[in-house]
């Protein structure tokens, strides 16, 4: 759950990594791990 005040950014981010990660290696291979390193921020956030 965001925090509150926390802007609403990384959303988007979050849609293309998971998009990106889909493509690449389709949806049963694709994890969070991959999702998080393709967006760029700690497997927490995701």
């Amino acid at each position: 759950m965001p925090k509150v005040g926390m802007p609403n950014i990384r959303k988007p981010q979050l849609v293309q990594a998971t998009m990106a990660v889909i493509d690449k290696v389709g949806l049963h291979a694709a994890s969070i791990s991959l999702i998080s390193k393709e967006a760029g921020v700690s497997t927490g956030i995701v």
